[in-house]
């Protein structure tokens, strides 16, 4: 049984492979069923898990999410048909993430993250809308407006595809696919999402008056462990405190203290 999404009441809905696979033979839906299941690795056979490679941590070494308790959804399996697929929107923040397409063929749109969700034009396709809308509909016009911050790419079977931090994406399922996909933290995107979070407030606050600069630096606007905790989704303070210690020893360990001395002091 693998999730395929949502009921009406947030309950998360499974579908076999053989009704999948049956299903995608006969269906000409709008938006189609799509297997985008976080738990498949959990309780599947040790052959299915023997063929996904583990060797991947020789290429993103340094995954910080490792650390995390209460690790958030990091890894998917993806299976859907033909007109599948999902549109404009952004991984969580400072993941990067990679995406490997076993079978089929996928249509993707980068937008560069300096644009904003309006600009991209996030949220404009109703939830029973195909994804293709938002490719037919907005990204001519968001090209026109920003003709080099918009990227198009057709990714065939065997190519793996690396999202950098903060990019928008889009993307439309031009075949029937199977695929997987990871995002990890590294310490490189630990540190540039703390900084420009510390970038952003900075600005702010020097468009605030001198009381209001004094008052919002007594209220601890640098706050590294506030930082982590806002800045990467975890669910409270213990968990970002503890998080960030395990992140500051490893780069002890390993010399990476430089890279975090600005955080540290």
């Amino acid at each position: 049984m693998f999730r395929c999404g949502e009921d009406e009441e947030g309950r998360d809905v499974f579908i076999t492979i053989k009704a999948m696979l049956e299903y995608g033979l006969a269906q000409y839906d709008d938006t189609p069923l799509y297997i985008f299941d976080h738990k498949w690795n959990n309780g599947m056979s040790t052959a299915m898990l023997g063929d996904y490679n583990q060797q991947i941590k020789n290429y993103f070494p340094d995954n910080l999410m490792q650390y995390m308790d209460d690790r958030p959804p990091h890894r998917w399996l993806l299976v859907g048909p033909k007109g599948s697929g999902t549109d404009v929107h952004r991984d969580p923040a400072g993941t990067v993430a990679w995406n490997l397409l076993i079978s089929g063929q996928k249509l993707w749109c980068f937008l560069h993250p300096s644009l904003t969700s309006q600009e991209v034009c996030v949220d404009v396709i109703d939830d029973d809308q195909p994804s293709l809308c938002w490719f037919r509909d907005h990204l001519k016009s968001i090209v026109e407006k920003h003709p080099n911050k918009c990227y198009l790419a057709l990714q065939q079977a065997g190519e793996c595809i690396l999202l950098p931090v903060g990019w928008w994406h889009a993307v439309f399922n031009c075949e029937d696919v199977v695929g997987l996909t990871e995002n990890h933290v590294s310490l490189e995107t630990f540190v540039k999402e703390l900084q420009s979070s510390i970038d952003v407030d900075t600005a702010e606050i020097d468009n605030c008056s001198e009381d209001e600069k004094e008052k919002q630096e007594k209220e601890g606007i640098d706050d590294i462990i506030e930082r982590v905790e806002e800045q990467f989704g975890l669910v409270d303070f213990v968990s970002a405190q503890k998080w960030f210690k395990d992140v500051t020893t490893l780069a002890l360990d390993r010399d990476w203290s430089a890279k975090l001395d600005m955080f540290l002091h």
